[in-house]
């Protein structure tokens, strides 16, 4: 009888952690709140209420959901969203729910002007809504991330092609993307270097210095290499302190274009944002190394943890 009991309390035991474990292996849903995330993504969303996937977008849900990296979405609409929506997002019995923020769209901008032929872009945030995002990483010490942004004050950069009063179609200028020394683990530094990523068929932003009086300060992350078009070396993406508000920026855009460029990139702003080594922000079983260079993600942690739950539950239905 007691041999029943012993089972049974172990059946019980096993049971809701099974079942946790197999809805966070699920995260393709963005807004599970039995799991415990530490990343929000911030995104555009269609005026009808539908998902504007942006291909950036698209990109950081392919490499969260291929390496078992739970996160949260916050959709922000053209029309804006209340405060409370973001306080809501943000915070739980006042305290931070997240460690990194990120904008796939850079500054969460919508064209203005959709029955004009003129772009109007503006974002749907005011303001005093960015600084709630600003404050929130200055009170808590977490971290923004902004891929696709645009050269400006908040960065202590300017657009290379506006300064030098080029073609603009020098932004579709194919460039090689290489990490600045000393800017990035060594590890996920080595591997970016490697895997060759470059902008090709890509719109993006080579910057060059232009101190702000808004920026505390700057430092570069990532170059884009100079070639027969763009003479210099300028800056792909940097790091930068707003009277403490820690957050980075990328002058480009991530997509389909390169899935493995956009791991890479991927994995450089969630090694920057968390603080860790990537084995430690996967659940998949893999290095930043490995991650970068393959496209075989090994075996999740969670699924390690329900074969050996299950283990566990056979072993004492076969010994008692």
């Amino acid at each position: 009888m007691k041999c029943q009991k012993l089972i049974k309390l172990a059946m019980l035991m096993v049971s809701p952690l099974a079942s946790y474990a197999l809805d966070c292996l699920k995260e393709s849903d963005l807004n599970n709140p039995d799991c415990q995330k530490d990343i929000l993504i911030i995104t555009n969303v269609k005026s009808d209420g539908g998902d504007e996937r942006s291909g950036s977008f698209k990109a950081v849900v392919n490499t969260l959901e291929k390496y078992d990296i739970g996160a949260n979405q916050l959709q922000v609409p053209q029309s804006g969203i209340l405060d409370s929506e973001i306080e809501k997002a943000l915070y739980k019995d006042n305290m931070a729910r997240y460690s990194v923020l990120v904008f796939p769209e850079g500054r969460v901008s919508y064209n203005q002007q959709v029955n004009s032929a003129e772009n109007e872009w503006a974002s749907a945030l005011t303001y005093d809504q960015w600084e709630k995002f600003y404050e929130y990483s200055r009170n808590t010490n977490k971290k923004l991330v902004f891929l696709n942004d645009y050269p400006g004050n908040y960065t202590g950069t300017a657009d290379y092609v506006d300064t030098r009063n080029l073609d603009k179609n020098l932004h579709k200028s194919v460039q090689n993307i290489v990490p600045v020394q000393d800017a990035l683990n060594q590890e996920v530094a080595e591997a970016v270097s490697e895997v060759s990523i470059s902008t090709a068929e890509i719109w993006h932003y080579p910057a060059v210095e232009s101190p702000s009086e808004k920026i505390t300060s700057v430092e570069k992350l990532l170059m884009f290499q100079k070639n027969n078009e763009i003479t210099e070396d300028t800056i792909a993406a940097v790091t930068a302190n707003y009277d403490g508000a820690q957050y980075a920026s990328f002058f480009m855009p991530l997509g389909s274009w390169d899935e493995k460029g956009s791991d890479a990139l991927n994995i450089i702003w969630l090694t920057w944002g968390l603080e860790k080594d990537f084995s430690k922000i996967a659940g998949k079983q893999v290095s930043a190394k490995d991650a970068i260079k393959s496209d075989a993600p090994k075996s999740s942690k969670l699924e390690l943890i329900f074969v050996a739950l299950c283990t566990l539950l056979t072993i004492s239905v076969t010994f008692f």
